[in-house]
């Protein structure tokens, strides 16, 4: 994500600015932001030397960076008037990491783009609408004076990573990813102009192993291609799984020779390195093997303190540490991971790619095919898969996910508690399939993990395997597709077979620190149980103290448990920053 500050004012022609306002301009002038666009309606401030352009005319800006599907280098200049066509339009003609905002004679149109890239929160000041990625710098300046909203809390705990377009504290909101907001005459409209389930149309399916194997490859190298070229000094988190050497082999084929960087597993987690050192010998690149900095995990600080949302997993400061001397030491200016890769290569642990088959092609070679695949990855018989999915395909479709509940919450704090609203790709459409709407729902989920990391402060964190190009291609893909010969996301080991070791390519093992938040947990008990039992969650009766002294007065709870007491803990520790 790229979190470059900016503030974008928007009101009325005419309307001075408040003296608060005047005083906050000021402020961000002395913190190196500069005023960029200046029309009656928008006034736009960010540093000079941030990625943006300026379009033909002055009256707009693009935040971040743009690609043209157009053209071979992916360059965009800034005379292309395509560049002022509708938003629908827009959204197909470019993709990138960017906030488009574009002024009028009536009103100001802001353009977020969809794989949400560039943090957009909005908030009002003296009638005045303000945009920002740093929602704190708001409340620092007293623009905004913000409360916690509870019950948002109760659905980041209720409804694990299906975020809704108000955020956790009132006042502030945020603009969703592939839509438009027209804000002017003190008046504000959204609309969806990018949708994930426009791709999932029979009419779009990639129905042919080969072809589907061929655009992905495209997709991938493009968007890795076109990210390469925004840095100088990249660094990889290469695990050895299939998704980061992905990602790696493609940036070694962009000619950007990252450093790579692994880490050691903690004693009782399986040493995977040798996944990935074989792919940096195999591109040539240098591999550091960093270890996990579990005693800088501090289990009262939130990574997502200045945002909105408790998005921030304390354990994850234990990978979040060592990147970042890592990058002070050789001058990095950019993270790549492949995060988001087992949700846009469909990863799916389920008979539902059976139930999709069936329903597309009847009984027949395709579904004994898939089921044969599916039962050799899951370790059953075929006839045990077959049952699964003959059960699972006359179970009513779901036009909204099952939620993952954390098991602390407390059923008072349960009962009568709204859905998420404002995400526009929550609910199904009715006539999708229901692998396939495993698989957006499975996509959403990222949203809700690519702010609230410490090396942020250093250079964008980028995932190419989640850029538009790439999930609008692997969303065309029948779920079934996916699994051939007994291996999952088959169509992405396909499309990469010849720029991957054998040993990764044929893989089917997954990295995990499953020792990690276990041993967060033994060195933080005592301050954990006092955080916790006395915290605000459970002050709220949003907790259930009893349910969580039960588990810590265990000599350690399941895998599940250390996921929810985790979860529970980095919810607390971000409502205490907010509460002071």
């Amino acid at each position: 994500m790229i979190i470059d500050p900016y503030f974008a004012f928007i009101r009325d022609p005419g309307r001075p600015f408040a003296p608060q306002l005047s005083a906050a301009f000021e402020d961000l002038s002395r913190q190196g932001l500069a005023v960029l666009v200046d029309t009656p309606r928008l006034v736009f401030l960010g540093r000079p030397s941030s990625p943006h352009l300026i379009p033909n005319g002055g009256n707009a800006i693009i935040w971040g960076r743009l690609f043209d599907r157009r053209s071979a280098s992916f360059d965009v200049s800034g005379h292309d008037p395509e560049l002022h066509a509708p938003a629908e339009r827009f959204v197909t003609r470019f993709w990138g990491g960017y906030l488009a905002l574009r002024a009028c004679d009536d009103a100001v149109e802001v353009v977020r783009d969809p794989s949400a890239m560039v943090p957009a929160y909005a908030a009002q000041a003296d009638g005045i609408e303000i945009l920002t990625s740093t929602p704190a710098a708001l409340v620092s300046m007293g623009l905004v004076s913000p409360t916690i909203d509870f019950t948002i809390l109760t659905q980041a705990l209720a409804f694990r990573d299906l975020r809704p377009a108000r955020t956790a504290l009132r006042g502030i909101s945020e603009v969703p990813p592939g839509t438009a907001l027209r804000l002017g005459q003190g008046a504000s409209a959204t609309r969806q102009i990018w949708s994930p389930w426009c791709f999932t149309r029979p009419e779009l399916e990639l129905v042919d192993r080969a072809e589907a194997a061929r655009a992905v490859r495209e997709a991938v190298l493009q968007a890795t291609r076109s990210w390469g070229r925004t840095c100088a000094r990249p660094i990889v988190e290469l695990s050895g799984g299939l998704d980061s050497s992905i990602v790696t082999a493609s940036l070694a084929q962009a000619g950007a020779a990252p450093t790579c960087a692994t880490f050691v597993p903690l004693p009782g987690d399986s040493d995977e390195r040798s996944y990935a050192r074989a792919v940096a010998t195999h591109h040539g690149l240098e591999l550091e093997e960093l270890d996990l900095a579990v005693a800088a995990v501090d289990i009262s600080r939130s990574d997502s303190a200045a945002l909105p949302w408790p998005c921030a997993r304390s354990f994850a400061q234990a990978l979040d540490r060592p990147l970042q001397r890592l990058a002070g030491a050789i001058g990095a200016d950019m993270f790549f991971s492949g995060g988001g890769g087992d949700n846009v290569f469909c990863h799916l642990q389920s008979a539902l790619p059976i139930v999709d088959v069936i329903r597309r092609h009847g009984l027949g070679r395709h579904a004994a095919h898939t089921t044969m695949d599916v039962a050799e990855i899951a370790d059953i018989t075929f006839w045990e898969a077959a049952r699964s999915a003959f059960g699972r395909r006359f179970e009513r479709d779901r036009l909204l996910p099952k939620p993952r509940t954390n098991r602390f919450l407390a059923r008072a704090a349960l009962a009568d508690l709204p859905w998420p609203v404002g995400n526009p790709w929550l609910e199904a459409v009715p006539a999708s399939l229901p692998g396939k709407r495993r698989h957006v729902w499975a996509l959403l989920s990222t949203l809700n993990h690519m702010e609230g990391f410490g090396r942020q402060a250093i250079g964008p964190i980028c995932s190419p395997l989640l850029a538009q190009p790439v999930v609008e291609t692997c969303l065309r893909i029948p779920t079934w597709l996916w699994f051939d010969r007994g291996e999952n996301r088959a169509i992405a080991r396909e499309a990469f077979r010849d720029l991957l070791p054998r040993a990764v390519i044929e893989r089917r093992t997954k990295a995990a620190f499953d020792s990690l938040g276990a041993r967060v947990i033994r060195s933080n008990s005592a301050a954990l149980r006092g955080m916790l039992l006395d915290g605000l969650l459970v002050r709220e009766g949003i907790a259930d103290a009893s349910r969580i002294a039960d588990a810590l007065a265990q000599a350690m709870p399941d895998g599940e448990a250390v996921a929810d007491l985790l979860a529970l803990a980095d919810v607390e520790a971000w409502a205490r920053a907010w509460q002071c």
